[in-house]
């Protein structure tokens, strides 16, 4: 095999390896935008607020059907220990 022989196959790549680095720098670039938009964004969520010392949550919360509350009794059986 002669020098020009060798030189005509790189010379040939150097167009392949061009083309693969453009391709790879468009994919970082739409990959790296892709990341800049909303996409699926939920929409915000209205928060429970402070009202004379009482929590405040919307009407029609998601959050307040999440609460859910249980009967209690009083254990007989509990020591009540005294400070002296």
């Amino acid at each position: 095999m002669n020098g020009a022989a060798r030189n005509d196959v790189g010379e040939g790549m150097k167009p392949v390896r061009w083309r693969a680095l453009f391709l790879a720098g468009i994919l970082a670039a739409a990959s790296m935008a892709s990341g800049c938009g909303d996409g699926d964004a939920k929409p915000d969520i209205a928060r429970p607020r402070l009202e004379n010392g009482q929590i405040v949550f919307p009407e029609g919360s998601q959050q307040v059907t999440s609460f859910a509350t249980e009967a209690t009794e009083v254990d007989r059986f509990v020591a009540i220990a005294s400070g002296t």
